[in-house]
């Protein structure tokens, strides 16, 4: 006696294996978006550029790149002011888990 019809069983099956592969980490300018949101940073992405401020209010971009190191910068910052250390930590952080290959972030020296 069958209990199953022998498509149902091919449909679990494959339902199932649909979804083996798929737990691997979407790594984009979007998932780090969402990373510094989570870390109380204002900002968001179009494309490869992530923009917006730390939680202090300064003003910065970041240009989320593949194959290089990303860079950030606070140009658009009327005082010129730079990252903080704290500022920055998180940011590369975002970037080392979240960000596309190397995940490393270029820029001036923090204060």
């Amino acid at each position: 006696m069958k209990l199953f019809p022998q498509g149902v069983v091919l449909a679990v099956v494959v339902a199932l294996f649909a979804g083996c592969g798929s737990s691997k980490p979407v790594r984009s300018a979007a998932a780090v978006t969402d990373c510094l949101n989570g870390a109380r940073f204002l900002v968001s992405n179009h494309g490869n550029q992530v923009a917006g401020s730390t939680q202090t209010g300064l003003a910065f971009t970041l240009t989320v790149r593949t194959g290089r190191p990303s860079s950030i910068s606070t140009a658009g910052d009327p005082k010129g002011a730079r990252l903080s250390r704290g500022a920055r930590r998180v940011v590369a952080a975002c970037l080392r888990k979240h960000g596309p290959q190397p995940g490393t972030l270029t820029a001036p020296a923090a204060r």
